[in-house]
């Protein structure tokens, strides 16, 4: 229908081309940046915020590239730096990461921002100002202001179900961005032969079109070479030094990279080190300190491990079934292929998350091992919740144990640490009756309602179990328990609880993982918070209700995608569902109210975007409990994000009018139609910015998602009263 309008498709084609651009090279992009950073909420924030920030930023730089005779001229050269500037930030992000750092060295926080901004910047200017650009161009070929927002999130839509459902799956890194690149130059093929060309002569226009064909032609040819050289392996070396690359894969689970070092191979996820092969001492300690407490080994649940030697060590207590849930199946097939992994028939492989396989099952385990990375992310959290506790016991029998490790915390415990292990062992303790925690390689946290026991080398002797390191010879007993001793010590009996909707944990990990680099956590975040609440006070009233409606935006965009996890599980597939949902509604808000730019319709729309955000974690819990009808489920997750989204586009629809009218009032001249765009989408992307930064690393574990809804919807309201009393001011 909309292509229908004054603005037809040809000349919407490149605007949609520049949302699914951005789109695609955003998730690309946070993807490498989580290979090479192993990227937690904190470092998510600041790739959002960056992102978005310099995006704004381009926005408004836009304007000193918007004259009329060269507009077009430079709405290609832009659109052609688009398609090539990915190239360069995956090259340059691989190349510079160990520029900042020695290898193997993790960078800190400043660094980190540094890096971040050093890579986007080109990229993020580039796509800010292309977007003000095209919004003039379209004005003054007969459109409204709105319309290159809406295209842009129709381009939104596309790239991200496209590289989801598509691309992640059949292309690797450089391809994927060798698409977009040919994609970009047929987008400006369509945009020399569709749009006014200001500054070029008439009887130059052939000659100019024509050459723009030749030289696209050339570049679409030339693209075609990382399909027949794999850069993407040539690249990560600058990442495995001195190592040998086997294999690399993308997943939806992340990337995967095998490599070799003399006779051992190293499995890598996100440039994190899962296992290495022949590591028999973690295996042995993972397995027996939890096995030998109880006499009964029928049915064993193992989550995530079994690749790395774990279900050898578990077939000693000779079991009758191994449950082993690893949700990524290329990692069991590079295991297979590049490991001695275990074919025994009683291995019973499930690629699966473990909660949704946990809910559904009907088998009781007489011992859970999880085998897991300490809480870092939202995502790993999840296993370490007063939910997934009593879902888990609910599945085990009488005598039944369950163990999970954490960092080490050798002889002394930070408070970072002590906060950590708190949290950890009073939510064990809620569930189970007896929880101890015994120190190797890592801190092995064993919960049961049986009596447990620290003297493993007897218990493992008395069972019969041959081990290399895990016996009477090795453990120590003595020096253990007082190491144990003093981890108990440290714990804080009265410390909260990690719940699904109030996850403190993932934060308490981000606090710790800080103290490595001896930075003030909330020092950090307030540094980084000052420019966007300058910039906030330097806002004209609609600027700051479109300020507040993109924080947030982000904010219940993070609630929802948050929730589903927690209930369902892995959020990956359904995570291009609720950003297309998402992006759907802005899109549908645009249009469906394309001729209201009144002040009344911002101010209805920002006022039901304070009831929506207060009331969206009732909606959740709602979910929560009807959980077991899945589809029901899902649908009401997408009508929920599609609602939100619709009252963000009805406010950005209805703000330029509006922004027009501050415009004049502060510059007492008729401003420009890119001086209205540049301040709508800035303040927008600010808003967005600063609740990406803020809101999954500190909001969301300090409120909680029901207090965090709650204070979304008060900041909303706030934002309407200063709209209205300013408006009155001004009559």
């Amino acid at each position: 229908m909309f292509f229908k309008q004054k603005i037809g498709l040809k000349k919407s084609f490149p605007v949609i081309i520049l949302g699914l651009s951005a789109i695609i090279t955003q998730i690309v992009t946070i993807r490498e940046f989580q290979s090479v950073l192993n990227g937690n909420e904190l470092i998510y924030g600041l790739i959002f915020a960056v992102w978005m920030t310099i995006t704004a930023t381009g926005a408004r730089l836009g304007k000193y590239l918007a004259k009329e005779k060269q507009l077009f001229v430079r709405i290609i050269l832009l659109q052609f730096l688009l398609s090539l500037f990915p190239y360069l930030m995956i090259y340059f992000l691989r190349f510079l990461r160990f520029q900042f750092s020695i290898y193997g060295v993790e960078i800190n926080i400043p660094e980190v921002l540094i890096y971040i901004i050093i890579i986007l910047i080109p990229f993020c200017i580039v796509s800010g100002a292309l977007f003000t650009l095209f919004s003039v161009k379209l004005t003054n070929e007969g459109s409204k202001l709105s319309k290159a927002y809406f295209y842009e999130t129709i381009g939104s839509i596309a790239g991200g179900l496209i590289f989801s459902f598509l691309l992640i799956f059949v292309l690797n890194v450089f391809q994927t961005l060798a698409l977009l690149f040919v994609v970009n130059m047929i987008a400006i093929i369509v945009f020399s032969f569709s749009s006014k060309q200001e500054g070029i002569n008439t009887k130059d226009k052939t000659v100019f079109q024509k050459s723009i064909v030749i030289i696209s032609v050339i570049l679409i040819l030339l693209a075609g070479i990382p399909f027949l050289f794999n850069f993407d392996i040539q690249t990560k070396r600058f990442i495995f030094k001195g190592q040998q690359i086997l294999e690399t894969k993308d997943t939806p689970y992340g990337n995967i990279v095998i490599t070799k070092t003399a006779e051992q191979n190293n499995f890598f996820l996100d440039c994190t080190l899962l296992f290495s092969t022949g590591n028999l001492i973690d295996a042995e300690e993972a397995v027996h300190y939890a096995l030998v407490q109880t006499k009964k080994h029928s049915n064993l649940l193992l989550i995530s491990g079994g690749v790395c030697g774990l279900i050898d060590e578990i077939l000693k207590y000779n079991p009758t079934r191994i449950d082993y849930t690893e949700i990524d199946p290329e990692l069991i097939r590079l295991g297979k292929k590049y490991t001695n992994f275990n074919k025994d028939n009683r291995v019973n492989i499930i690629n699966e998350d473990a909660r949704m396989f946990i809910k559904k099952t009907d088998r009781f385990y007489d011992a859970v091992i999880i085998y897991l990375p300490e809480p870092s992310t939202a995502q790993l959290n999840r296993f370490y919740t007063y939910e997934f506790f009593s879902e888990l016991k609910s599945r085990l029998s009488k005598s039944a144990v369950v163990t999970l490790s954490l960092p080490l915390t050798e002889n002394y415990v930070s408070k970072e640490a002590a906060d950590l292990n708190s949290s950890v062992y009073n939510t064990m303790k809620s569930i189970f009756k007896n929880v101890i925690v015994i120190p190797g390689g890592k801190n092995f946290y064993i919960a049961s309602d049986k009596a447990l026991s620290y003297k493993i080398g007897n218990l493992v002797d008395s069972a019969g179990i041959e081990n290399v390191y895990v016996n009477k010879y090795y453990y120590d007993e003595p020096s253990i328990k007082q190491r144990a001793d003093n981890i108990l010590k440290s714990i804080n009996r009265k410390a909260g609880l990690n719940r699904d909707f109030f996850p403190i944990t993932y934060y308490q990990q981000l606090l710790y993982w800080l103290s490595y680099f001896n930075i003030n956590f909330y020092l950090l975040i307030a540094l980084l918070s000052l420019p966007f609440i300058f910039i906030f006070l330097r806002l004209k009233p609609i600027g700051i209700g479109l300020f507040i409606g993109g924080f947030s935006a982000i904010g219940a965009e993070l609630i929802i995608i948050f929730a589903f996890q927690f209930i369902f599980g892995n959020i990956y597939y359904m995570l291009s569902i609720i950003i297309t949902a998402f992006m759907g509604g802005v899109a549908y808000g645009v249009f469906a109210f394309k001729k209201s730019d009144s002040l009344k319709k911002f101010i209805s729309s920002q006022f039901l975007l304070s009831i929506y955000t207060s009331l969206l974690p009732l909606a959740l819990l709602f979910i929560k409990q009807i959980s077991e009808n899945y589809l029901v489920s899902v649908i009401m997750f997408i009508v929920l994000t599609f609602t939100g989204a619709t009252f963000v586009g009805v406010q950005f629809s209805s703000a330029t009018g509006n922004i027009k009218i501050d415009l004049i009032i502060r510059k007492r001249k008729i401003p420009t139609p890119f001086a209205i765009v540049s301040e709508a989408y800035s303040a927008d992307l600010y808003g967005s910015a600063l609740g990406a930064l803020i809101i999954s690393a500190v909001l969301l574990p300090w409120l909680g998602i029901m207090n965090l809804g709650i204070m979304l919807g008060v900041l909303n309201l706030l934002s309407v009263f200063v709209v209205i009393i300013s408006s009155r001011n001004k009559k």
